[in-house]
């Protein structure tokens, strides 16, 4: 792996002790000559003896997620997991963020630690993500360095390439990527002897202090630091309603494109199959199948003295920021300092010959005659392959008098939102789900102004702020459906307000008059999925805590690989539950194509 832009940064900015200790390392360019270009003075030199990398998502920025207000769980989960919503530029782009996001938008906590170390020049800093970079560098790094009032100029930008089809695959894994610049970062600055990592991926982090312990115990670095980055839900950030909402369909109908197209060319295989005159099949040869990720390097450089315009207009940074670093890495990575990069795995081709399906297929048709042997027709699978279509479809998630902005903004001014908490103050449910025909009749029909009265102020401790109303007896005296009825004023990071009967004691205030209307609020679900609401009525299934129907691992690798027996399907589940952990792919229904694509493109032995 050959990071010319570590070598770049090097030349510029560490001092000539540093540069004769890496002297010999691997990396582009002549360190010669970079000695001889530093050796007049220079007020820029560093010599660095910290690291501190940052994660991009959730560690730095909070990138938006498709909301749960729009969607259930079950399609939330499809559209990250199979409509590939990080790789998709536009949801980190204008007009579905600002162009210059406000501090809202960033980590507070995670900004103060890279500001600080920032400002420290012994300490080498990294942004290191697993976006790719010819969608995502020039866009991340114009908002770090358009951060106010401080900008984010990290020394080394470093984000993976989409995959070269006809190059070999140098990584097998998103986190043996990372693995693979942190061993980089420390051959190139042997005197880094404190690294600290940034991420809000606690088993990410995990993997990473092992790698950090096995460096202390052979004496590479004295000492190291995790620091978990804690999702706060309140203040995560969204795609304005409309965007998002014509974005996921976009990206929906994109996928089941992508399906359909493999679902086709099955077919057109399996005829092309059927008519091919076949002798000896021993002779056939398929086209290797391989597992498909994102596999090469990129790294950019960022001139704190040419600042931001460095990006597009200063020649020598855009080559920098543009280049790509295409040198190779082995798939089982290895350390020059005898440090074992733990739990790495190889990605294998599949072998040559045609699978044990088509072997039977072929067999079974060995009843016609050929002279000739043929070439079974190049075979291109994706992970299309194994998703099924999308087909979204629009449910009542509940009915409701939803509150006019009056009326919303009178509570809010009543009732302050703690700082850190999410403000709702937007419904009084009437019933989760459609409500019965008779109730709203009752209450006078959909699209009925509702005049309301907030009587009572009561609270679940740390989690939830709610007010009871009262309704005069000719509109919704019988409405809700719990003995209660109450709009939820807030909620705290980890807090929610199912059922009112968790407010024991209702605080009287003085009244106020609200105004709403009654409405359906309407979600998007699966065709296929069953939502059912929780024993006291509350909106479970689209809480996101439900767990999905775990995926069969045994049943899948004896699905691709039937020759197997006994301890070698056991191997073959160790190999891919432990792809899965590097990878950070729960075992959830949803992540079933990606990991059924993964088990059949390898070689289990």
């Amino acid at each position: 792996m050959n990071l010319p832009y570590i070598a770049d940064f090097t030349r510029t900015y560490c001092s000539p002790n540093t540069l004769e200790s890496s002297s010999q390392l691997p990396l582009d360019g002549s360190y010669s000559s970079a000695t001889d270009s530093i050796s007049k003075p220079n007020t820029q030199l560093r010599h660095i003896t910290r690291l501190e990398i940052y994660d991009f998502d959730s560690t730095l920025f909070r990138s938006p997620l498709p909301s749960s207000d729009l969607w259930t769980p079950a399609l939330k989960g499809k559209v990250m997991a199979d409509c590939a919503w990080f790789s998709e530029p536009r949801t980190l782009e204008t007009p579905y963020i600002p162009l210059v996001p406000e501090n809202t938008w960033w980590h507070d906590e995670t900004i103060a630690h890279a500001l600080n170390a920032l400002s420290n020049k012994n300490t080498l800093t990294v942004l290191l993500t697993g976006r790719r970079h010819d969608r995502f560098s020039a866009r991340i790094q114009k908002l770090c360095l358009s951060k106010q009032p401080e900008p984010l100029a990290f020394d080394l930008f470093i984000m993976r390439e989409g995959h070269d089809s006809t190059l070999s695959r140098h990584y097998a894994t998103t986190l043996d990527f990372k693995l693979a610049v942190l061993d980089k970062l420390l051959q190139t600055f042997p005197h880094i002897d404190h690294i600290e990592i940034h991420d809000d991926r606690e088993r990410h982090l995990k993997l990473f202090q092992r790698q950090c312990e096995a460096m202390v115990a052979h004496r590479r670095i004295s000492t190291f630091k995790m620091h978990y980055v804690v999702h706060e839900r309140t203040l995560n950030q969204f795609i304005a309603p409309h965007l998002e909402k014509s974005l996921v369909l976009e990206l929906v109908e994109n996928c089941n494109i992508r399906i359909r197209n493999a679902m086709a060319r099955e077919v057109e295989m399996d005829a092309s199959r059927a008519i091919t005159p076949v002798t000896n099949p021993s002779n056939l040869r398929a086209e290797p199948i391989e597992y498909s990720e994102n596999a090469q390097t990129s790294c950019s450089v960022y001139s704190k003295s040419a600042g931001l315009q460095s990006i597009n207009e200063s020649s020598a940074i855009k080559e920098s920021c543009c280049n790509t670093l295409n040198a190779s890495l082995p798939s089982e990575l290895s350390t020059s300092n005898s440090i074992p990069l733990s739990n790495t795995i190889k990605t294998k081709k599949l072998d040559s010959g045609i699978s044990t399906k088509l072997q039977r297929q072929f067999s079974s048709n060995n009843t016609h005659s050929s002279a000739t042997n043929s070439r079974l027709p190049s075979r291109r699978i994706s992970i299309s392959n194994f998703r099924v279509l999308i087909e979204p479809t629009d449910t009542v998630r509940f009915t409701s008098i939803t509150l006019d902005d009056d009326s919303r903004s009178a509570l809010l001014k009543m009732f302050p939102t703690p700082d850190k908490w999410k403000p709702h103050a937007r419904h009084m449910i009437v019933s989760f789900g459609n409500a019965p025909d008779a109730v709203i009749e009752a209450i006078g029909g959909i699209g009925a102004r509702i005049y309301m009265l907030a009587t009572g102020f009561g609270e679940v401790h740390g989690r939830a702020q709610a007010v009871r109303v009262e309704s005069n007896a000719l509109s919704c005296i019988t409405a809700s459906a719990n003995s209660t009825m109450y709009i939820t004023l807030c909620v705290s990071s980890t807090g929610a307000l199912n059922d009112p009967s968790e407010i024991t004691n209702w605080n009287t205030i003085q009244p106020l008059e609200l105004y709403g209307t009654l409405e359906r609020v309407m979600i998007t679900d699966l065709k296929s999925s069953r939502t059912q609401g929780g024993s006291s009525g509350s909106l479970s299934q689209f809480d996101g805590n439900n767990v999905p129907k775990q995926v069969s691992i045994g049943v899948l690798v004896k699905k691709h690989h039937p020759t197997l027996q006994g301890k070698q399907v056991g191997k073959a589940c160790e190999a891919v539950n432990l792809w899965m952990s590097k990878t950070f792919i729960e075992n959830l229904e949803n992540n079933r194509a990606e990991i059924e694509f993964y088990i059949q493109s390898q070689s289990f032995q």
